[in-house]
């Protein structure tokens, strides 16, 4: 399960890209994260998947809170950007399949 409690995320002074987020995300659900331009949909998945964490409020990954949280041996949450990132003009399934295929665990510094 991933819970939102209270998100508010900033981006320059007067812009929250979100605000106030509170939800749910129940595991074997499929949901559809739907909105107009710039009303929050990727900055909301970048902190599912760890990479905002300069937020305010809770976001928790199985009762614990994300930012902690090691992904780094975890597949089981991932964002896949709309921009291609891995390899150009592959299909998505080829980039997963390359990302899984080259997947290296990097040891924290801590």
């Amino acid at each position: 399960m991933i819970e939102f409690k209270n998100v508010c995320l900033k981006y320059v002074k007067d812009y929250f890209a979100l605000y106030d987020v509170n939800f749910q995300f129940e595991k074997g659900n499929v949901y559809n994260v739907v909105g107009q331009n710039a009303s929050g949909k990727s900055s909301l998945l970048r902190c599912i998947a760890n990479l905002e964490k300069d937020y305010n409020g809770e976001i928790l990954y199985n009762e614990k809170e994300i930012r902690t949280y090691d992904f780094s041996c975890d597949i089981s949450v991932g964002y896949v950007p709309m921009q291609p990132v891995v390899l150009e003009k592959q299909t998505l399934e080829q980039n997963l399949c390359f990302a899984i295929k080259n997947f290296v665990v990097i040891p924290s510094a801590v």
